[in-house]
């Protein structure tokens, strides 16, 4: 199990000192370095914001803290989002495997786009608006095209997307 008491507190960490940093590097601008003469005593508050603003951006969630405590493939399924927050914390803290992990997602996205579940929704989908649009047009005359056409309809956006932008635009110009 990995302990998220480290990981925070050294995102904690980091974030202060990034803070610190920022402030000795606007300190070197002249205007800067002014205002602060002038207004110090508001200056470190807003320091000590700037700084406690940091540390809460980088500060893992309950979920996360609690799937950092406990992993389990189980935890992931019904929480996905905890997977893409532990990805970003780590790309954050620059943790070596955090791009192995963010390869690893984006292949199981891409793959999961290919499926065919996903072609069968987007089939259903452009089905709906192809028959929407010519119920609409007929004004009811046609209320549904046999599932053949809208898919020639989608396979023809999908190999012609720019003549289908030309056509959008003449037919915005015709109205």
């Amino acid at each position: 199990a990995v302990a998220s008491a480290p990981v925070a507190s050294r995102a904690a960490d980091m974030a202060a000192a990034g803070a610190v940093m920022a402030k000795d590097k606007a300190m070197e601008n002249a205007t800067v370095a002014a205002l602060a003469a002038k207004h110090g005593d508001k200056a470190a508050a807003v320091k000590d914001f700037a700084s406690a603003t940091l540390q809460r951006a980088f500060l893992p969630s309950a979920e996360l803290q609690a799937a950092m405590r406990n992993p389990s493939a189980e935890t992931l399924a019904a929480n996905p989002n905890v997977m893409l927050e532990a990805l970003a914390l780590m790309s954050a803290l620059r943790h070596p495997k955090a791009g192995i992990m963010r390869a690893m997602f984006e292949e199981g996205v891409s793959q999961a786009a290919k499926s065919d579940a996903v072609g069968q929704a987007q089939q259903a989908a452009a089905e709906k608006a192809v028959n929407t649009a010519v119920n609409e047009a007929t004004q009811g005359a046609v209320p549904k095209l046999p599932p053949e056409v809208s898919k020639a309809a989608t396979d023809f956006v999908r190999q012609n997307p720019d003549q289908v932008m030309q056509m959008m635009r003449l037919a915005a110009q015709l109205k």
